[in-house]
């Protein structure tokens, strides 16, 4: 746990005016669900906008202290979808230009991911959104694509997928 922790990046203050990172695997440093949310950073009602957003709100609610849940070191009471779902709502709360994100539907069902390429695609309309992903169906979202193999990177390669190209979440249950 030390380890993955060091090695996590750095961002400086000057840094995180331009761009939001969002890892697969979201940092958390103890507090309830409201501070891990960005509530400081926001309005409640952008947050609760954000959490919407990403699917998230329902499974904050059903918390046993909803709001005031207390998360932990390790995000404790959300799965590992749930915690990159939360990094992601956070991430959303600022308006840097870029908005890079590692791996976002890596612990994602299909449907689920359905919706995080949709607000990726939303967001996309008014700042850069960069993503690395081994997953097929987020790199058919993007507007133009750069694949790396065997240590080799590639040349860009612009696509026009259509706004809607995703189908849309089902509804199960």
């Amino acid at each position: 746990r030390q380890r993955a922790l060091a090695s996590r990046p750095r961002i400086t203050p000057a840094l995180r005016a331009v761009v939001d990172l969002c890892c697969a695997e979201p940092a958390f440093t103890g507090g309830m669900v409201e501070r891990h949310a960005g509530v400081s950073r926001a309005t409640a009602y952008r947050t609760v906008e954000g959490l919407e957003r990403v699917g998230l709100l329902p499974t904050i609610e059903q918390l046993p202290r909803g709001w005031e849940t207390d998360l932990g070191d390790d995000g404790q009471g959300l799965s590992a979808g749930e915690r990159a779902r939360l990094g992601l709502a956070r991430a959303l709360l600022d308006d840097a230009p870029v908005l890079l994100l590692d791996e976002p539907t890596a612990h994602l069902d299909a449907d689920t991911a359905a919706v995080v390429h949709r607000v990726l695609r939303e967001e996309s309309a008014h700042r850069l959104v960069v993503a690395v992903t081994h997953r097929d169906a987020l790199a058919a979202v993007a507007d133009l694509q750069v694949r790396v193999a065997d240590g080799r990177v590639g040349a860009p390669v612009a696509q026009a997928p259509a706004p809607n190209a995703m189908p849309p979440p089902t509804n199960s249950g």
